[in-house]
């Protein structure tokens, strides 16, 4: 991607052509010990290989319940394959070359699990992005309730969009302003059976809030006075140093001043919030 936005002009008129195969290598570093974990007994599942090799042994739960179908276009091959799957109680194996309908059997087996248990856990992988982004979007889009995290590296383009905003790091900041309601609506709760005044709480929360703001506006204040120091003693205007950076690196200069702007910044919003918090003291 190094030359992807830039014209020809830009491009050397002489170098060397490397083929990258670090990812292909890592894809199969990882198949190779994964196999090698099924093959020397050492997958989560010890017994695996026995039921690879000898599938008559995998165990199926001796159960005739009708089930009914999410999906109606199902044919009866995958009908029973739905079935089969909830039966077993080992690991079952479907097989089916491209565009037979694997997407939809793994969401409606999905649908089938959730609903005999709302709580289950269900762990989705494959060997490549589209698939599992396809299976997801799938299940999104029929049952938007369900709380599903995908998990990718942020940057991968190979990532679908209709999936990026399920990224874990993508989700951390709305489960944080989550949690802090239902630990401030718990709070709240606890007061009010003890018998604490509404306005006695309010004052002990702004305290507590304007201590953590007080601390780390400190502690921000230093990092940005450590940050500045840096500064000074690579551009060799620190009347304190002792030595003096003759080789001034640009790049590094450039980063300590995204960084002090950046604290900066941090520091501005800590003390915004010990001003507002200190007029709702006086209210």
């Amino acid at each position: 991607d190094k030359f992807k936005n830039r014209s020809g002009a830009d491009i050397p008129s002489r170098g060397e052509l490397v083929l990258d195969i670090f990812a292909a290598k890592s894809a199969l570093n990882k198949q190779k010990n994964a196999l090698d974990a099924i093959r020397y007994d050492r997958a989560a599942r010890s017994d695996i290989r026995s039921f690879i090799v000898h599938p008559e042994k995998c165990r199926f739960e001796a159960s005739d319940d009708p089930v009914d179908f999410f999906h109606s276009e199902l044919d009866e091959a995958k009908q029973d394959a739905v079935k089969a799957a909830l039966r077993a109680k080992d690991f079952l194996l479907v097989e089916g070359p491209p565009g037979t309908g694997k997407t939809t059997f793994i969401v409606e087996l999905v649908f089938q699990v959730l609903k005999r248990n709302p709580d289950s856990r269900i762990l989705l992988t494959s060997q490549t992005h589209v698939a599992l982004d396809n299976a997801i979007e799938r299940i999104r889009k029929e049952n938007s309730d369900w709380r599903i995290v995908r998990i990718g590296d942020v940057e991968n383009s190979r990532i679908s969009s209709g999936s990026n905003d399920l990224l874990l790091s993508n989700q951390m900041e709305a489960w944080r302003a989550e949690a802090l309601k239902k630990g401030s609506q718990f709070i709240e709760d606890w007061a009010v059976k003890h018998n604490i005044s509404k306005r006695d709480f309010d004052i002990s929360s702004s305290l507590r809030k304007l201590s953590l703001a007080n601390e780390g506006a400190k502690q921000l204040a230093g990092l940005v006075s450590l940050r500045e120091k840096q500064m000074a003693d690579l551009l060799g205007t620190n009347p304190l140093a002792t030595t003096h950076n003759e080789t001034r690196d640009p790049e590094e200069i450039a980063q300590i001043k995204e960084d002090i702007a950046k604290l900066r910044t941090d520091l501005k919003g800590y003390n915004s919030e010990q001003v507002r918090l200190k007029d709702n003291l006086r209210k």
